[in-house]
């Protein structure tokens, strides 16, 4: 501002009293915001999770990095199955409650946090159901590639079993190999 004649007594204390109320609000979202932010990192520990349950190469470890490992896992995955749906519903309450108290909802960068969390809970649903079909997609593939493979009446080696020993050869056979000789 260039006027200087604009700044007056009444125009800080304006200000001032802005302030105040901007503080005491601050106040009443810090609890709300500090569940918001425990909400935030399980949401991103479950789709941690789902990506360490992908990878096979983690149990390829020996001993104590083996169980250190699993019990890393097991953590997540109980922090995520006990306290991912108690803080959702904790947060559904409080944030009802600061519609009802503030006349408006409470938002968490610029949208309704509310809508946040449901969409969320709808990505991760289609992202569930897209694991789904595509696990149901490769074992289906993995059927057809088998079905077609496959010589009727013969022997089928199983993977990880021994080699079955070949069958004595029959009398036609033996004079087919000396005559080639």
């Amino acid at each position: 501002v260039q006027d200087e004649s604009k700044f007056t007594d009444d125009l800080l204390s304006s200000h001032e009293n802005y302030i105040k109320t901007l503080e005491n609000r601050l106040e009443q979202m810090k609890p709300l915001l500090g569940i918001i932010e425990k909400r935030e990192l399980i949401v991103q520990e479950r789709m941690e999770y789902e990506e360490l349950q992908k990878n096979p190469d983690r149990l390829q470890q020996r001993g104590a990095a083996l169980t250190k490992q699993l019990m890393k896992e097991e953590k997540m995955s109980r922090r995520i199955k006990r306290e991912l749906p108690r803080i959702t519903q904790i947060l559904h309450k409080k944030l009802q409650e600061w519609t009802n108290n503030n006349n408006e909802h409470f938002l968490y960068n610029g949208k309704a946090y509310s809508d946040t969390m449901n969409e969320q809970e709808k990505a991760w649903k289609h992202y569930k159901e897209n694991q789904t079909q595509l696990k149901l997609k490769k074992k289906q593939e993995e059927k057809a590639t088998i079905s077609s493979n496959v010589n009727y009446g013969s022997f089928q080696q199983l993977p990880g079993r021994k080699k079955a020993t070949s069958a004595p050869l029959t009398q036609k056979q033996r004079v087919q190999v000396s005559s080639s000789r």
